[in-house]
This record gives C-alpha cells, sequence and structure tokens, in this order.
C-alpha cells in the first residue's frame, strides 16, 4: 500500500501542469554561444545560443540580430511567450538578463522573476580595422538563477 504514497506527489504535479511558477523559480542554462560582428562602430552583428529552462524542461534555440554591434532583445521564446531576454555582448563578456512575467492566483499584478548573468567570452578579431569579431562562452554550460522581484508601481498609471 506503500504505491500511492509515492505516486501521489508526481499525480498532483501532472494535474497542474508542471511545476508551479508561483512559488518555484528557473534557473536557466546557456550553452552553445555564438556571435559574429564587425569592430566597425554601428555596424550589426547576430548572436545564436540554446537557453533551458531548468525547472520546465523546455529547450529553445534563440538567434537575434545585434544592434550596433552589441545588443538585442528577444520578446517571447517559443516555449515561454512571457519571457523576454536582453542580450549585450561587449569585449569578453556576455551579459544576459531574462524577465519572465507569470500570472499567479490572488495576485493583483503578476510575479516578475530575474535572472541576470555575466557570462566570460572568448572573442577573436580579425587584424584589420573594420574585420570581423568572433565570439564563443569560455565555459560551455552557464547557469543563471530566477527570483521573484516585487516592481514598485507605476506612479503614472496608478
Amino acid at each position: 500500500m506503500w504505491l500511492p504514497s509515492i505516486l501521489s506527489p508526481a499525480l498532483l504535479l501532472l494535474q497542474r501542469g508542471g511545476p508551479d511558477t508561483c512559488t518555484s523559480f528557473p534557473s536557466w542554462t546557456v550553452k552553445d554561444f555564438n556571435s559574429t560582428t564587425s569592430d566597425t562602430v554601428g555596424s550589426g552583428g547576430a548572436a545564436s545560443f540554446t537557453l533551458i529552462n531548468n525547472l520546465s524542461g523546455a529547450v529553445d534555440n534563440l538567434r537575434c540580430s545585434l544592434q550596433v554591434n552589441y545588443r538585442c532583445i528577444i520578446t517571447g521564446t517559443p516555449s515561454d511567450k512571457n519571457l523576454t531576454v536582453n542580450v549585450a555582448v561587449r569585449a569578453g563578456a556576455l551579459t544576459l538578463l531574462l524577465e519572465e512575467t507569470v500570472d499567479c492566483p490572488g495576485r493583483t499584478t503578476p510575479l516578475h522573476v530575474i535572472g541576470n548573468g555575466d557570462l566570460e567570452l572568448d572573442c577573436t578579431w580579425d587584424e584589420n580595422i573594420g574585420g570581423k569579431v568572433s565570439c564563443g562562452l569560455l565555459e560551455e554550460v552557464n547557469v543563471i538563477q530566477g527570483d521573484a522581484v516585487e516592481l514598485a508601481p507605476d506612479p503614472w498609471h496608478g
């Protein structure tokens, strides 16, 4: 008769549709990052990487166009329309800011889960001015932890 007591938590988790994002906060694994830009001021580039939500298990292969050489914002991912990923590539470092909004029962405003990470990059530069700059992660796999953040009310919009 011990089998039902073991299965009850698993069945409850399946009935609710997965982990409760209002009390358990995700961490994200970042891997396979690549960026290519030019060292010419104001030129564009591209970045791509794999982002894994360690709470849900969702895996997204993301790509964005870098604006002014180093920045892009991804609003919504294939697995999570409420996740925004801010990407900033600079010499030797990748800064990722992940923000997820979650609607929780009993709350009048969404919960904000934020993860922030500065990850080391290994970059190569062409010798010529205006040449290509290519970067990848120094560590193969990096994890960014998400935490709940209470945002102050907007004084202009109630």
